[in-house]
C-alpha cells in the first residue's frame, strides 16, 4: 500500500516538473530573443504593435516565474492558474489564426523549422492545459502539493 502511494506521489511530482519546465524552457527562449518573439506575436495579427512589443517583453518573465513556482511549490496555485489562463488565450489565438489562414511560427518554443502546423499546437496545448487541469482537481491539489 505504501509504495503505491509513493508511486502515486512520484507522478504528481514529476507531472508538476514537467509542466513547470515547459514553461521554464519557453519563458528562457522567448526572454532570450524578445525582438523573435515579437515578430512571432505580431504575426497573428490579433494585437496592436505596442501591445505585441509589451508582451514580448513580459510574457517570458511570467512564464519563468510560473515555471519557477512549481519547481519550489511556492505560489504554485497562483502559477498554476496563471498558467490555465495563458494557456486558454493561446489555444483561442491558434483558433483564430488557424480559421484565418494564417501561415506563421507559433512562437512558443523559439524558431520552429517548416510552416503552420496548427493540429500538432493545438494538441501540445490542450495536454499541458489537461495537465494543469488535473492539478487544480482537488485531488491533483493535494497530491501535487504533497
Amino acid at each position: 500500500m505504501e509504495t503505491r502511494a509513493s508511486l502515486k506521489s512520484m507522478g504528481w511530482t514529476l507531472l508538476r516538473w514537467i509542466l513547470g519546465g515547459i514553461f521554464l524552457s519557453a519563458g528562457v527562449i522567448k526572454a532570450w530573443d524578445p525582438g523573435r518573439f515579437f515578430m512571432d506575436i505580431s504575426n497573428y495579427q490579433i494585437l496592436p504593435t505596442t501591445a505585441s512589443m509589451a508582451l514580448a517583453w513580459y510574457l517570458p518573465w511570467i512564464e519563468i516565474m510560473c515555471g519557477l513556482c512549481f519547481f519550489c511549490k511556492r505560489f504554485f496555485m497562483g502559477a498554476t492558474w496563471i498558467l490555465v489562463g495563458l494557456m486558454v488565450i493561446f489555444v483561442a489565438a491558434l483558433c483564430v489564426s488557424w480559421m484565418r489562414g494564417l501561415d506563421l511560427q507559433c512562437g512558443c518554443f523559439g524558431v520552429s523549422s517548416g510552416g503552420s502546423n496548427y493540429p500538432i499546437w493545438l494538441m501540445r496545448d490542450l495536454l499541458i492545459l489537461a495537465g494543469l487541469g488535473l492539478i487544480l482537481s482537488k485531488k491533483g491539489r493535494a497530491q501535487a502539493l504533497a
